[in-house]
């Protein structure tokens, strides 16, 4: 599963024909990919440098 980020919820609305009071959340694809990559696609597509994740132990 993933969660796709770039989406206009005013778009979203139109296009779901779903009621304007109803509050747009999050849209999540669920499914096998095309391809297997372990760099994001705003990163591979030239939009945004992935940043290095940094894991916090306690």
């Amino acid at each position: 599963m993933v969660m796709v980020s770039i989406l206009s919820p005013h778009h979203i609305h139109r296009l779901l024909a779903v009621p304007v009071e109803w509050t747009f959340v999050a849209y999540l694809c669920l499914g096998l990919p095309v391809q297997e990559d372990d760099r994001p696609l705003l990163d591979r597509a030239g939009w945004q440098q992935n940043t290095e994740t940094v894991w916090v132990q306690r």
